[in-house]
């Protein structure tokens, strides 16, 4: 369900088009998670009744052990094992234990895990079957894990918590159906709405209706699903993980086709720009004609030139464009060191960590008061882990490099201003100069929604006309270095290089969408993008966008 339209490709004498006929369509599936960023609790019932349904353990341990070792090497996921049996009060207890400061953590790596599951084999089934004890135990667990994520700034994406039990609660009284579904609407604030409570009714004799009705209903407050093995039948963790931070679906807030080796140019005209630096071709070698004695001023460049086939001619921190806006127009460049930390892209915007630094309004604004709020606090800078910094639907280094204003990826208003009666929205979705709209086709880029599917995903045609193919030179970032002046350390921009590179006459082409659901609309957004290379050819050739690979980034 990730593909939009086929393509195809058309020659023209001098740009060639990619054009899209609405023959498919695109539906929003959530994260691709159990996931980024997970903690995954087992609460394992060990009273006394398991002599009878599991009494080797193995239909608990198996159970386990398949999920663990399915995803032991995701290295977004930590693990816990929790277990219950004995009174209310003391019933329940962490295999998994570990100091942090002053607190106490139940989730752990694989190695942690592994050493809780061998202690589970040694512990013998005995006693009652205490829910609310345990549901308190994992509340407790899970504010924990919360207060550490927001003293570092972490995200966790969902807490995936395995409720498995033979029998009902006990001890219990008339009040006890009330207490167990009160901690999970507890666990559910203390999570933000991130807690996914599966459970499981494991037997041999069969069915317990009564037990049944509860653990349902314990699910269903969790967000999370139910399974029933009261014949003897094997648990399946898998089948009982709810992927993505929501449940509810997602939807597609913008949808964006932009060839990386366009620009606008000084002239006004959209043209060819190979090396995806903001810059057009004509107008660097413009550039070193116009202004060799103002760089030579800078003992800082004096030798270096804009070259057409290297990003950063001047400077390994800062792209060209960056580099023409300080040496030609005078801004400053902020103060930035050059480590590798600082030359990767985090959000996967293009822009590494100094140039998003060089991105900065003075009266920045996002889309509600407290996104502004945040962007005040961190200087009016450009966000170095949010591809979309103002909330606008733009990443930040494209709206730099369209309309080469530092301020722009930092104005979430910015974009509905007119020039000509049309919005400066309209000329980046149809990637037309806003000085000289004629210089090339509009995009025709139309997103409409048309059904929800039948596993509840939001479903769209994408229709889009043209998509036009620059001359551009070759690129590799590899050539790059050895080309520069300057040595740039090889372990550099390792998160751009294999987006960017590409053959003589051959564009990249992004394409992305952002996600939100419909209860949060302007929170930040999960990017899905998608690089294609494409070439001009002779012939019509039909390229299925059904089978575009999306990679997945979540803005923090």
């Amino acid at each position: 369900g990730q593909g939009c339209s086929k393509v195809t490709l058309v020659p023209t004498e001098k740009v060639q088009f990619l054009s899209l006929r609405p023959e498919a369509e695109l539906c929003v599936a959530p994260p691709k998670e159990i996931g980024k960023y997970s903690k995954v609790l087992f609460i394992i019932d060990i009273s006394g009744s398991n002599d009878t349904t599991d009494p080797s353990k193995m239909r608990r341990i198996n159970a386990m052990r398949l999920f663990f070792n399915e995803n032991r090497d995701n290295p977004f996921i930590e693990w816990g094992l929790q277990i219950f049996s004995g009174n209310t009060e003391g019933g329940s207890r962490h295999l998994i234990n570990i100091a942090e400061g002053d607190v106490i953590r139940n989730f752990g790596n694989g190695a942690s895990f592994e050493v809780a599951l061998a202690e589970f084999q040694t512990i013998g089934d005995a006693g009652a079957t205490p829910y609310v004890a345990a549901l308190n135990k994992s509340r407790n667990a899970i504010e924990t894990e919360m207060q550490i994520s927001k003293k570092k700034g972490d995200d966790i994406s969902a807490f995936h918590l395995l409720f498995i039990s033979d029998g009902r609660p006990a001890p219990s009284s008339d009040i006890t159906d009330a207490e167990i579904f009160t901690i999970i609407e507890q666990m559910l604030t203390a999570s933000e709405n991130k807690v996914r409570l599966s459970t499981v009714f494991y037997n041999v004799s069969g069915p317990d209706e009564n037990a049944i009705t509860r653990l349902k209903k314990m699910a269903d407050l969790g967000n999370g699903r139910f399974q029933d093995a009261s014949r003897g039948e094997e648990i399946n963790i898998r089948d009982l993980i709810v992927s993505g931070v929501h449940l509810e679906p997602y939807f597609i807030k913008d949808l964006f086709v932009y060839n990386l080796n366009s620009s606008i140019c000084d002239d006004g005209t959209m043209d060819t720009d190979s090396d995806a630096d903001g810059l057009c071709d004509k107008d660097e070698d413009k550039y070193n004609s116009l202004f060799s004695k103002k760089i030579d001023e800078n003992e800082n460049y004096k030798g270096l030139r804009f070259s057409k086939v290297d990003r950063n001619s001047f400077n390994n921190k800062f792209n060209d464009l960056i580099m023409f806006k300080h040496i030609i127009e005078g801004e400053s460049l902020p103060e930035c060191q050059e480590t590798e930390d600082n030359l990767s892209d985090h959000d996967g915007d293009l822009f590494n960590a100094c140039e998003e630094r060089f991105l900065q309004a003075k009266d920045p604004q996002g889309p509600t008061l407290a996104w502004t709020n945040d962007l005040i606090k961190q200087g009016g800078f450009a966000s170095p882990t949010n591809f979309d910094s103002d909330g606008d639907g733009l990443l930040d280094s494209l709206e730099f490099l369209f309309f080469k204003t530092r301020g722009y990826s930092l104005s979430f208003n910015t974009i509905n201003e007119k020039f000509n009666r049309r919005t400066f929205y309209d000329y980046f979705i149809q990637h037309q100069s806003f000085q000289k709209p004629n210089s090339s086709d509009p995009y025709n880029i139309n997103v409409v929604w048309i059904r929800r599917n039948d596993f509840g995903l939001n479903c769209y045609r994408i229709e889009q006309e043209n998509l036009p193919i620059y001359p551009a030179l070759e690129y590799s970032f590899e050539n790059q270095l050895k080309n520069s002046t300057i040595p740039i350390p090889p372990t550099t921009h390792f998160d751009i290089k294999p987006y960017l590179d590409h053959g003589r006459d051959e564009n990249v082409i992004l394409v992305y969408y952002l996600m939100t659901t419909h209860s949060n609309p302007d929170g930040k957004a999960i990017m899905r993008y998608s690089y294609q290379k494409r070439k001009p050819t002779k012939v019509n050739e039909v390229i299925n966008y059904n089978d575009l690979k999306f990679e997945e980034v979540k803005a923090r």
